[in-house]
């Protein structure tokens, strides 16, 4: 009877157990999560990403015995390990498999993860992302679409070798998934630094003329490397016609090879060797003047090797068959590669000075992005009470509740039970006093320091704005920031803070901002933050909101948006000088005075100071442009910053620190002009924002300080109005008076 009486207690540990262990499973799934890859090419099994920039991860998804209708949720670490959140709606036919493509940003080598939730709000299923691999900012990524070939072998330069013992290179070439294919959007392709296409493959036309991203990545900053063979036709008929620098107009036979030789360098290993009879056909370019195209190799029918600037991006169009002999068999077609893809600021591995990226200590800063990063987390009337002291005031407090409590009582007031109220008294007192310091070092006031920086083509009437900015949170609050994008030719607002509507027709973006050689970003974080936020609105990262902030704390964002406008910022009589010199005047149109303006055209730069609106100035005399480099960076490899956990513990004044910003963002704007001391002071992370390969297509470009922001702040959950300080540049690029001379 007793054997009987524990049967029921027996079958019920057997269910809970087999339950526990899906033996006595509720029924078929909602949905499965199937595979995760991510990153822009293969790579590791579970792909990979590049840190600090927008990431594709493609989540197949299985549906049950019926249509899955919920949300894909992307979970990502930011530069201080804190999860960022984006979603996306899905809807999967009952049965059926379903790929969802949703954009991540992630900032440290932290966990990536994926969730699928129902309708209902409950987890259906969780991908933890194990098995994703992280690459640092300071590695170049190339992404090849088509059978391009050689350009996998350029990582095997000596230039790309690490300088750390054992180290990989520092340039990887991808190709990209034939199953998920190119990102649907334009940022998915944020971590590379060219996208090389050959177009004999028919797959690659097929997905050349249905990836408008692509197209949009160009027009951002990017640079696409075509290779126009055989197949010319189908490239002058394609969607990609208007972005190429000359026009495919049939093929001819090139009679002297070793143009191709001497453009890559290889002189005693050419491409068809002596007394070959081996004939080699390339494509013809035509209208390429019009177009802007600037031959980088060419024979006395063709330019062989093209280039011309699209939007803010360029197009480098090599008219040869790269994927069949000669190329192909060619020794030294990796080194024509390098030439062809001009991967500026690369090859030098200096992103840590030769110290680990993991390492907790470091003095100095060796990325631009971490100058800009900290000189906006200085704040005027915000004193950071140096460490020394802090351990001071500890080391008295230790004093006081120990033997300064213990001796006071025994010898003074020899009544050792009163330390039930000494002992509190004294933790108030101190307390009390360091709050106080707190608020008299730190203040109560919310304070932003913002810089933005809009680049302006008047050519195409195309406009790309970025803005940075470091918050500063007197409370504890959770802060909801997007950015309001303004005309470039408006005046500068009353209020830096929007209040109205969202502007039309503008795509902006908010995000995170971290310094590229912090040693916690990219070695795993360590969050004072709290859960997490979230992007919005659903798929789209306009706003961060819900991000906490604690007391006396910051917390740094970014901004990008683009647009087009229909009004010049300014008027240009601007006609060629020789071969590598402008002359003329410029004329502010605009409604804000311009300071310490500039004019860059190829290597040189003429100084217009401050231009009023309506004003019109000469071009003054020419200045060699690394040599004005040279005096803008200056200052900002001079000043040494000790960093201990990521943060800078011994900084600069803060006045010089305000005023270091133009300068830090002019040396980025122009950053491979800076020649071999950009070595010194690199640029990975903010990469896209040099334009100095535009001026080698003689693109004369106007920078200038503007007062007031080009973008409004969208802020919730302030609390009060915020104390802003702002830094404004504006950099318009302008057309000539008359066609440039063919250099």
């Amino acid at each position: 009877m007793k054997r009987l009486a524990l049967l029921p207690l027996l079958c019920s540990a057997i269910f809970g157990f087999s339950a526990r262990n899906g033996a006595f499973a509720a029924g078929p799934p909602e949905v499965k999560i199937e595979n995760v890859i991510s990153g822009l090419g293969d790579g590791q099994k579970g792909g990979w990403y590049k840190s600090g920039t927008w990431t594709p991860v493609w989540v197949d998804l299985k549906a049950g015995a019926a249509r899955f209708e919920g949300i894909l949720e992307l979970t990502v670490p930011d530069d201080s390990g804190t999860a960022t959140k984006i979603r996306r709606a899905v809807n999967i036919p009952a049965n059926e498999m379903g790929t969802v493509a949703i954009f991540g940003r992630p900032g440290t080598r932290g966990d990536m993860g994926v969730r699928v939730i129902g309708r209902d709000g409950r987890t259906k299923d969780v991908w933890n992302g194990g098995s994703v691999e992280a690459i640092g900012a300071e590695t170049a990524v190339i992404v090849t679409v088509g059978v391009p070939q050689g350009v996998g072998d350029i990582a095997q330069l000596a230039r790309y070798a690490s300088s750390t013992p054992g180290g990989t290179s520092n340039l990887i070439v991808t190709p990209i998934r034939p199953r998920y294919g190119l990102p649907g959007r334009w940022y998915g392709f944020d971590a590379a630094d060219a996208v090389v296409v050959d177009t004999n493959d028919p797959a690659t036309m097929t997905r050349l003329r249905e990836s408008k991203s692509l197209i949009d990545w160009v027009r951002q900053g990017g640079h696409l490397v075509i290779a126009v063979g055989q197949n010319w036709q189908a490239v002058k008929d394609s969607p990609f016609e208007p972005l190429l620098p000359g026009i495919p107009a049939g093929r001819v036979e090139l009679n002297d090879p070793g143009l191709i030789d001497q453009f890559a360098g290889a002189g005693n290993k050419p491409i068809v060797p002596p007394g070959s009879k081996e004939k080699m056909l390339v494509t013809k370019f035509e209208g390429w003047e019009a177009r802007g195209g600037v031959p980088l190799a060419s024979s006395s029918v063709t330019p062989l090797v093209l280039r011309g600037p699209y939007g803010f991006g360029r197009v480098t169009m090599v008219g040869i068959d790269v994927d069949n002999k000669p190329f192909a068999s060619w020794e030294e077609k990796k080194s024509f590669w390098d030439k062809a893809l001009d991967l500026r600021g690369r090859g030098v591995d200096t992103l840590n000075n030769g110290i680990p990226g993991n390492a907790i200590y470091r003095t100095g800063t060796s990325d631009l992005s971490a100058s800009l990063h900290d000189s906006l987390e200085r704040f005027p009337g915000v004193r950071l009470v140096p460490f020394g002291w802090v351990a001071f005031f500890v080391f008295i407090y230790i004093l006081l509740i120990g033997p300064g409590d213990y001796l006071f009582l025994r010898k003074v007031v020899k009544r050792m039970e009163m330390t039930w109220i000494t002992f509190p008294l004294i933790v108030i007192v101190v307390s009390g006093l360091a709050y106080a310091a707190a608020y008299y070092f730190k203040g109560t006031e919310l304070r932003i320091n913002k810089v933005d920086l809009v680049d302006v083509d008047q050519t195409t009437g195309l406009v790309r704005g970025s803005t940075w900015l470091t918050l500063f949170s007197p409370q504890n609050r959770d802060y909801t920031l997007g950015i309001a994008p303004l005309p470039p030719e408006a005046e500068a607002p009353a209020d830096p803070v929007a209040t109205g509507a969202r502007t039309a027709n503008v795509e902006t973006m908010m995000s995170w901002f971290g310094a590229a050689d912090n040693p916690i970003n990219g070695g795993g974080g360590l969050s004072m933050t709290g859960g997490g936020y979230d992007y919005a609105p659903m798929s789209e990262p306009e706003e961060v909101t819900g991000v906490r902030v604690p007391i006396w704390s910051t917390k740094s964002f970014t901004g990008r948006w683009t647009g087009t406008t229909g009004t010049p910022l300014l008027e240009s009589d601007l006609t060629p000088d020789g071969p590598d010199r402008v002359r003329g005047t410029v004329t502010n149109i605009s409604r804000r005075p311009m300071k310490s303006a500039a004019l860059f055209f190829g290597r040189y730069v003429y100084t217009l100071n401050d231009v009023a609106p309506g004003a019109t100035v000469p071009l003054g005399e020419a200045q060699a442009l690394a040599g004005y480099l040279d005096g803008v960076t200056r200052g900002i490899q001079q000043r040494g910053v000790t960093y201990y956990g990521g943060r800078p513990v011994v900084q600069a004044d803060d006045a010089m620190a305000e005023s270091e910003r133009p300068n830090i963002l002019r040396a980025l704007m122009f950053h491979s002009g800076l020649g071999p001391k950009g070595t010194s002071l690199p640029s990975y992370a903010l990469k896209s924002l040099d334009l100095t390969d535009q001026l080698d297509l003689r693109r004369p470009m106007l920078v200038a300080n503007v007062e007031g922001p080009v973008a409004q702040l969208r802020l919730e959950g302030a609390g009060s109005k915020p104390k802003m300080t702002q830094t404004t540049l504006v950099r318009v690029i302008l057309p000539f008076k008359t066609t440039p001379a063919k250099p």
